[in-house]
C-alpha cells in the first residue's frame, strides 16, 4: 500500500517518488518527460546507506537492501517554483 505519490521536473527531467506504508521513500521514475511512467509494483530505494557492522539483506553484488537504508523514513517536504521549474 502506498502513502503518497510526488512528482517533480522540468522540460529537461521527470523524477517520480513513492512512500510506502511505513514512509520509506521509493524511486519510481527517473527520465525525461513523457517517458512511460511507472510500472506498477517496480520502485528501488530513493536512498541507500552503508555502513561497517550494520549489514544488507542479500542482493547479489548491488548495494540495495542495506539495514539503514531500510530504517530512512520521510518526515517532511516542499516545493516552490519559479520559470525554470519546481524544486
Amino acid at each position: 500500500m502506498e502513502q503518497g505519490t510526488f512528482h517533480w521536473g522540468h522540460e529537461a527531467l521527470r523524477l517520480g517518488l513513492v512512500l510506502d506504508e511505513d514512509g520509506s521513500p521509493r524511486l519510481t521514475h527517473l527520465g525525461l518527460p513523457g517517458e512511460a511512467r511507472t510500472v506498477p509494483g517496480t520502485s528501488l530505494p530513493l536512498v541507500e546507506v552503508t555502513a561497517a557492522g550494520h549489514g544488507r539483506d542479500w542482493s547479489g553484488s548491488r548495494l540495495v537492501g542495506t539495514a539503514l537504508g531500510g530504517r530512512l523514513r520521510h518526515r517532511a517536504h516542499g516545493a516552490a517554483g519559479d520559470a525554470t521549474g519546481t524544486r
